[in-house]
């Protein structure tokens, strides 16, 4: 039969591929899922690859809900991205009732989850700071009864990064006060050194980032109403 006859091609004719188009798609590399996002860019050398804009990384770190109002930013050495909590001068204050909205603890923080948890065997109150936050007051409702009737207290607070309370050289003891509960009136009693007053409060332990503080003298708060112990950061 009679041969066929293929013309040309050109941006307005369709026809096979001419051969300087076909070396151009070669020096385009085949993309993957990782390539996600990212644009074709010619290299120093000529050749191509496919990048993120303005150096960026595809390292994003997964998020949760423990993540709420935070930003994303370069961590302190440089090397990757994380999710911090906005602190002061930048972001909002949160007050709130810890656990899930227990009106037995009030705290004051820079993001959401600070935990208080009692240990009633061991009459002790752990406050649990999460990374990324910082706090600034916590009160505690409790009383003598719930105590056992014994004459010990004990607040254990947790900072989850370690920033402080390591050693007696990072040291961080909150200022503390405790409120009776009375009908009438309410009457407040500053924290005294050892023996000297109606709540004594001792450092017993300083380790990885973690406060042990402790009483001996919650026999004298009997008040049927209880009392609350607020600490300041």
């Amino acid at each position: 039969g009679t041969p066929a006859i293929i013309s040309a091609g050109s941006t307005a004719d369709a026809s096979l591929m001419l051969p300087g188009d076909k070396t151009k798609l070669d020096k385009i590399p085949n993309p993957t899922v990782t390539d996600a996002n990212k644009v074709l860019t010619v290299k120093a050398d000529g050749t191509t690859e496919w990048v993120l804009p303005s150096g960026g990384s595809s390292d994003v770190p997964a998020f949760t809900a423990a993540d709420a109002n935070k930003v994303l930013t370069v961590n302190s050495t440089g090397t990757g991205v994380e999710w911090k909590q906005v602190v002061a001068g930048g972001g909002s204050v949160q007050y709130y009732n810890p656990n899930g909205g227990d009106p037995k603890y009030f705290v004051k923080a820079t993001g959401p989850g600070v935990t208080v948890n009692f240990d009633a065997p061991n009459y002790t109150f752990t406050i649990t700071v999460p990374n990324g936050v910082d706090l600034q007051y916590v009160k505690i409702k409790t009383s003598l009864t719930e105590l056992g009737n014994q004459s010990f207290l004990r607040i254990r607070i947790i900072d989850q990064a370690a920033r402080f309370n390591n050693s007696l050289d990072d040291v961080f003891v909150p200022e503390a006060n405790i409120v009776d509960i009375m009908t009438n009136p309410i009457t407040m009693h500053s924290i005294q050194a050892v023996a000297t007053g109606t709540f004594d409060l001792n450092v017993r332990e300083i380790t990885g980032g973690e406060i042990l503080l402790e009483s001996n003298s919650m026999q004298n708060h009997t008040s049927t109403e209880g009392f609350f112990i607020t600490l300041r950061f």
